[in-house]
């Protein structure tokens, strides 16, 4: 190797180097990066809770882990006996981990009574909505020339698909083989939290011969929802266009679908 070609490795090297440190700079330290921002604030505000209840409690902070541990036991029987949800106690014990990692393991009394909670008090769970209500949106939509929008009802009833696993699934996520029908979910919680495409697969007759014949003619169109699911939720007429994505006032039918989406997340 000349010197010449030794001096353009390392030149190349070093503006890797930079340009690497530059994408970092961006994206922020590691530590910021191993939550999303929403759960960080959600951790700190019952992070907040905990050391105001300590104050109006007329407890000091704690200087000891034993102690901490010992605080947050008698923090967790408070929610408890006050009728709280069990997730206010989860997300602060996560949060002092997330927070303050040597306490990660350490807080083996406070995580205990969290198991026992989970053992005595199951969670609160309502059916799924009506097949047969499920049936007249979608035939609704069938009506108005629009099958991608009746289908994608027809899909997340039967996979239990939470709103933004409905809105982000693509033409090409969905592969159609006999008697089942594969679809990848680009959207999903725990898919977020690990890093992993999910998939689901759909045996049921009529959702699968369906998404098989839409695909077949081309026109298995999802709708493109200019608003994050969480608004999506909230918003009674969210304004979108089931076939080009273009954002309009919202007509009958999406004061229909949004309706649809009100009633099922009422039942969930």
């Amino acid at each position: 190797m000349t010197a010449k070609q030794s001096l353009s490795r390392v030149a190349i090297a070093r503006a890797e180097k930079a340009r690497r440190a530059k994408v970092r700079s961006k994206l922020g330290r590691l530590r910021d990066r191993q939550v999303k921002p929403a759960t960080v604030k959600r951790y700190r505000r019952h992070v907040a809770h905990v050391y105001s209840w300590l104050r109006r409690t007329g407890r000091a902070v704690p200087s000891t882990v034993l102690l901490f541990d010992t605080h947050l036991m008698a923090y967790a029987e408070d929610l408890w006996e006050s009728g709280d949800a069990k997730s206010d106690l989860a997300n602060a014990l996560s949060g002092f981990a997330h927070f303050v990692p040597s306490l990660r393991g350490q807080l083996n009394g406070a995580w205990r009574l969290f198991q026992t909670w989970s053992r005595h008090e199951l969670p609160n769970r309502a059916p799924c909505i009506d097949v047969q209500l499920l049936h007249g949106f979608a035939g609704y939509f069938a009506w108005k020339k629009k099958p991608g929008c009746a289908t994608m009802l027809v899909a997340g009833h039967h996979c239990c698909l939470r709103t933004a696993e409905m809105m982000h699934v693509r033409t090409t996520d969905v592969t159609a083989g006999r008697g089942v029908v594969h679809m990848l979910l680009q959207d999903t919680k725990m898919g977020g939290r690990i890093g992993v495409t999910e998939d689901t697969t759909i045996t049921e007759p009529f959702a699968a011969d369906l998404l098989r014949r839409i695909l077949a003619k081309g026109k298995l169109v999802w709708m493109r929802v200019h608003t994050s699911s969480e608004r999506f939720g909230r918003r009674p007429a969210p304004s979108w266009d089931c076939h080009n994505g273009t954002s309009r006032t919202a007509s009958g039918e999406e004061e229909l679908l949004a309706f649809f989406n009100s009633a099922a997340n009422s039942m969930w």
